[in-house]
């Protein structure tokens, strides 16, 4: 069931319902590497879980990375591209780095004060912009690795096929 929040959500309730998700997605991951080193002899079970466990927080880093990345080049990008059409800007350059970091107080310096909105209007624009690209980026990421993953699976299962008669 999907998190409806508004202005009028309490923060508690909020909280509530990410940690039963996160709990909910913990025990599930459980049973899963409870099957998978049940296909493990006892005596290399300590040794496979590390295994699984190595692989899983590589990835995992790997992935915060990689967008992380893509996000700050993004937001930062078109905040200094869209700032080079605001009057007073004094470091469109500056602005975007600002704004790639999250940091408006740098961002709105950039600007006299009577471009302060259209400074945070920008801002806000990028960071929406940069994310939904971000999203469609590591969407089609994982699309293609899916892909592999299945190509590679079906031609195992070939190769093992093509080796059993």
């Amino acid at each position: 069931m999907p998190v409806r929040t508004s202005p009028d959500t309490a923060v508690a309730w909020s909280r509530c319902r990410c940690c039963s998700s996160a709990a909910e997605w913990d025990s599930r991951r459980g049973l899963v590497d409870g099957q998978a080193l049940a296909l493990v002899p006892v005596e290399k079970v300590g040794m496979a879980a590390g295994v699984v466990n190595t692989f899983r927080l590589g990835s995992e880093a790997i992935a915060v990375a990689v967008y992380a990345s893509i996000l700050t080049g993004v937001v930062g990008a078109r905040a200094a591209s869209a700032a080079e059409s605001i009057y007073g800007v004094s470091d469109p350059a500056a602005l975007g780095t600002a704004a790639a970091s999250g940091d408006l107080d740098t961002a709105l310096g950039t600007a006299p004060d009577a471009a302060s909105d259209r400074v945070s209007t920008t801002v806000v624009d990028s960071c929406n912009s940069g994310f939904h690209t971000t999203l469609v980026t590591m969407t089609a990421i994982v699309a293609a690795v899916a892909v592999a993953v299945a190509v590679a699976v079906a031609i195992a299962a070939l190769l093992r096929r093509g080796t059993d008669r």
